[in-house]
């Protein structure tokens, strides 16, 4: 059964524009879903406008919250709004050798003179390989 566009759209609007609860909703694949938007440029502009739509209405529950005194969304709304006033949440790793001292490493370099003519093939071969560009 062929689903009408009217349709399409309103199990679009029902379901925030979401393409896979769209496609549940319709009984059809979510490949289904997208193909018919890919195909149809009206729809796939409903479909955005749909989003954007949620989008706007989300924002406004948030600007709510702020209002209302909410520190989860006076937190959420600075970091996600104040990065130009430096209201921003930074990760620092910092990493140190034993006891806090500075980490020590070693150049140390192959002694090829070890191996013989066979071996020294042997680790061309898979350098080659491991280094081939493809």
């Amino acid at each position: 059964m062929a689903i009408s566009e009217k349709d399409f759209i309103r199990a679009l609007e029902k379901n925030g524009g979401w393409t896979s609860q769209t496609a549940k909703a319709l009984g059809v694949s979510h490949q289904a879903v997208r193909q018919r938007l890919l195909r149809n440029k009206k729809l796939m502009m409903k479909q955005q406008e749909i989003k954007e739509m949620y989008l706007d209405l989300a924002e406004s529950k948030v600007v709510k919250a702020v209002n209302d005194g909410a520190a989860w969304a006076i937190c959420f709304y600075l970091k996600c709004q104040g990065k130009h006033r430096g209201w921003i949440e930074t990760v620092r790793n910092e990493h140190s050798g034993p006891d806090g001292g500075p980490i020590q490493t070693e150049d140390k370099k192959p002694d090829y003179s070890k191996l013989s003519k066979d071996e020294l093939k042997q680790l061309h071969e898979l350098y080659e390989k491991l280094y081939a560009k493809d």
